[in-house]
């Protein structure tokens, strides 16, 4: 399967995931707060679709010349990539990165 290929499929559903990611932090969470999130997932999504890729490539030595392997290909760079996007947010939400509590001021004690 040649990259432009790869590209212009994955470029079209790339822009819908990230849609779908600011409207889903949209709807619990401030703007400000969708908008680091969204950022933390097409980041984390960048580097599980990698991710999958390389031990697609590393482990697998399909030519993808049948319509099944093609389909598998995709699904699993689709899996990979969205895994990756939630993991990634959930590990900074984890340590606070994408809170409004990381970016207040220490509150003074109650007396």
């Amino acid at each position: 399967m040649a990259p432009i290929f790869s590209a212009l499929v994955v470029l079209p559903g790339a822009v819908v995931l990230l849609v779908i990611a600011f409207a889903g932090a949209r709807f619990s969470q401030p703007t400000s707060i969708a908008i680091r999130i969204t950022f933390v997932f097409v980041i984390g999504s960048t580097v599980g679709g990698i991710a999958t890729v390389l031990t697609i490539a590393f482990f697998g030595f399909a030519t993808l010349s049948a319509t099944w392997q093609v389909i598998a290909y995709l699904t699993s760079l689709a899996v990979g990539a969205f895994l990756g996007g939630v993991l990634l947010v959930v590990f900074c939400i984890k340590l606070h990165v994408l809170t409004l509590r990381s970016s207040r001021p220490p509150q003074a004690a109650a007396a």
